[in-house]
């Protein structure tokens, strides 16, 4: 079998797969071992990631029918000028527009995405208890969101809170000591409380390289810096991310992948101990928050960057990445900010992932992609799903 990228997604599928499989991943960029890997969305970040029940859901909400053609100069998710859409860009959008028209199916693919992060969060738990690289950063699996206005925290806790019971609201900012230094300019900011959801935070860098090395030890083969092309295989995984090469091949197939950047930012830690988010407008979103020692990893931030080679993207993604940093500084204003990053997530228009089976060439394919945000989330229950579809194959 031929695993197409080795991302999260395609290391989960061969750890499901390679007992009873002979296995080659393969994958356009350089091994993340040893060099810097700017390819795909789950090596150009930073190391940490979040799980949550709404780690990502379909954006395709009413109030973001004109936000995707928004230039991000103007607060809007449009990277790239209008002028230079390409015709297939264009379709993207044209498909992200009409399913935010369309509020019961917008609803629909909110409840199907939400499942999937629920599922792919109990495999999580699964694979922390049976590897024990797997595990997360610290087992705490209450994380608190906090909001600036109440608005903000009525609207946003009134989504999130009938998804768990877990989830609680604090309509004041007596914050727990692991928080404290985000009261810093509590005046400034209003803050006026927040409120919590079941979730984890974890080293997704750290997790990949262990990972390519327990399959490594295994058995599993590796190419690096190398393009899908006809190599001899029974079977096709195709869990890759953005390209224009990969837009052209799943086009065939009716499968509309673009790229939707994401912001990291890395930063002194002020004294946070526990994973936390903030909520912001657009286009910053969400700022997920992970303490690692004396690091602090900070993400948020969208934008539509269609097709383009990752260099290209993240030229035109530079307002959102101001906007965030301006919006970070106002909560931790006495933190030295020590690096920056970027990383192109691909994404259906509808914020729905495709796993669906074919044929290329006569060969059975397996598509497993468009997670975006929630790739990391998702991915051990994508590998059970594919492994599924193997065993009909």
């Amino acid at each position: 079998m031929l695993i197409v990228g080795g991302g999260i997604t395609g290391l989960l599928i061969a750890l499901k797969l390679y007992k009873d499989h002979q296995l080659t991943v393969i994958d356009i960029g350089p091994d993340p071992r040893f060099n810097v890997h700017t390819f795909g969305a789950t090596y150009s970040g930073l190391d940490a990631r979040h799980i949550s029940f709404t780690e990502t859901d379909p954006w395709t909400s009413t109030d973001r029918i004109e936000t995707i053609m928004t230039s991000s100069v103007d607060k809007g998710w449009l990277c790239i000028p209008k002028k230079d859409l390409t015709d297939f860009e264009k379709k993207w959008i044209l498909k992200f527009q009409e399913t935010a028209r369309n509020e019961l199916i917008h609803k629909f693919n909110t409840s199907e995405v939400i499942e999937l992060n629920k599922r792919g969060i109990l495999e999580w738990e699964k694979l922390g208890k049976e590897y024990d690289f797997l595990k997360p950063i610290s087992y705490e699996s209450v994380m608190p969101i906090i909001c600036r206005n109440r608005e903000d925290l009525i609207g946003e806790y009134d989504f999130e809170s009938s998804l768990d019971k877990r989830s609680r609201i604090y309509k004041n900012m007596i914050l727990p000591n692991s928080l404290k230094p985000l009261l810093q300019r509590q005046e400034e900011l209003g803050n006026l409380g927040y409120f919590t959801v079941y979730g984890k935070a974890y080293s997704i860098k750290t997790i990949c390289n262990k990972l390519i090395d327990f399959l490594k030890s295994e058995g599993v083969s590796f190419l690096w810096n190398k393009s899908y092309s006809n190599i001899p295989t029974d079977t096709i995984v195709w869990a890759s991310g953005v390209s224009l090469e990969a837009s052209n091949l799943l086009e065939k197939f009716s499968i509309l992948l673009g790229g939707v950047i994401g912001c990291w930012i890395a930063m002194d830690n002020p004294g946070i101990t526990q994973a936390c988010k903030i909520y912001a407008g657009e286009p910053v979103n969400y700022i997920n928050i992970t303490p690692e020692g004396s690091n602090l990893y900070l993400s948020g931030g969208y934008g539509f960057v269609g097709v383009r080679p990752y260099g290209e993207a993240v030229k035109m993604a530079q307002p959102i990445i101001e906007y965030m940093t301006e919006e970070v500084k106002k909560w931790f204003p006495g933190s030295k900010i020590k690096n920056k990053a970027f990383c192109v997530r691909p994404s259906t228009p509808t914020g729905v992932p495709v796993l669906i089976k074919h044929k290329l060439n006569k060969i059975p394919i397996i598509f497993a992609v468009g997670h975006c945000a929630g790739g990391f989330t998702q991915a051990p229950y994508t590998a059970e799903r594919v492994k599924s579809l193997m065993e009909e194959t």
